[in-house]
């Protein structure tokens, strides 16, 4: 079990890398997307949202999370809870 947390942290050192050096960048508007990351599983967390780019890049270089995925949806509130109160805009 202690080799596991080696490797994590190492892997995460990897993604910290990447991220600083290659900023992600996206045709869409960020504060309309919902979302998800992970480390320990698939997906730790849903529902999360970034006021902009430079607010998502920052969190991807600071969590550096080993998962990170993108809603193809558009919503007026990208982290309410339950789907209904997010407000869907539309897809791509």
């Amino acid at each position: 079990m202690v080799g596991m947390g080696v490797e994590r942290t190492w892997l995460k050192g990897l993604f910290h890398d990447y991220y600083v050096k290659h900023p992600v960048r996206t045709p869409y508007d960020v504060s309309r997307r919902e979302f998800g990351h992970g480390s320990l599983k698939k997906i730790d967390a849903r529902h999360v949202s970034f006021e902009n780019l430079k607010e998502l890049n920052a969190f991807l270089q600071n969590v550096s999370p080993l998962y990170f995925s993108a809603s193809v949806s558009e919503f007026v509130n990208p982290s309410a809870q339950p789907m209904i109160n997010k407000g869907l805009l539309g897809s791509d």
